[in-house]
């Protein structure tokens, strides 16, 4: 598991009144808050490489040399690891950051309701609904004349309003985590194409078929290109030691 998919399981699917009233109060601060969800936050996968989880309540502590320590925030990227001691802050989800050229795409039944956004010169807050229509239906007959095309807008206005949720443009949440790490790393994980997969078979002089099973060759993907470029689809008659050399003189 994640770290982002447990603080979402925490927080919930719809956060209490978060699509009413535009704030997040989607964090975990302090001992008290973080203790109870100790042993799955070490089952996430940015905490698998820590050997020690404590929690603080301050964001300053002393080291055992009577140094301190202040806590620094780290914004999760794909493949952070938190590892060694770990001292923990807070955990947090940030607020849902929006796409523009998405803000106005449907989300069910031809219909969105936009996020908060506040007028600048009132500072009125804000939300636009969004109701998607076909004129042409009305041209096709699909609709008995603008009345029963108003009708249906005004049941789709009705049910937005009563489902308000269901309709809500969803953006991309963050994750931020707050504390002293012994060590903070990002490990890319990347899995390049494989080459050389697969059986080939070949009849020898006396007549009798012989099958080579062929074992996968990692090729970093800096190299996938010039890799085809140089051997095309000739790369499954190589030999182990035709790809080794390949490797020593392009890495």
């Amino acid at each position: 598991m994640k770290l982002k998919e447990l603080l979402t399981e925490i927080f919930g699917e719809t956060p209490n009144n978060d699509y009413q009233f535009g704030f997040d109060g989607l964090t975990l601060y302090g001992r008290d808050n973080l203790e109870q969800y100790k042993e799955r936050i070490l089952q996430c996968e940015e905490f698998s490489e820590c050997t020690e989880l404590n929690f603080m309540n301050m964001p300053i502590i002393l080291s055992n040399d009577d140094t301190p320590l202040k806590t620094s925030d780290y914004k999760l990227v794909e493949g952070q690891k938190f590892k060694g001691v770990c001292y923990l802050l807070s955990l947090a989800l940030t607020p849902e950051v929006f796409n523009p050229e998405t803000l106005h795409t449907p989300v069910k039944d031809g219909a969105c309701i936009t996020p908060l956004v506040y007028n600048p010169e009132t500072f009125s807050p804000f939300k636009k609904i969004v109701l998607q229509y076909n004129p042409e239906r009305v041209q096709d007959g699909l609709f008995d004349g603008e009345y029963d095309l108003k009708m249906g807008m005004k049941d789709l206005l009705d049910k937005v309003l009563d489902n308000p949720y269901d309709y809500q443009v969803k953006g991309e949440r963050g994750v931020i985590v707050r504390g002293v790490f012994e060590r903070n790393e990002v490990v890319k994980e990347v899995t390049p194409p494989r080459y050389l997969t697969g059986v080939k078979s070949f009849v020898n002089d006396d007549g009798s078929e012989v099958s080579i099973s062929l074992k996968s060759v990692l090729i970093p993907p800096h190299l996938k290109q010039l890799f085809k470029d140089t051997y095309g689809e000739k790369n499954l008659e190589l030999t182990k030691e035709e790809i080794d050399k390949f490797l020593e003189d392009n890495l």
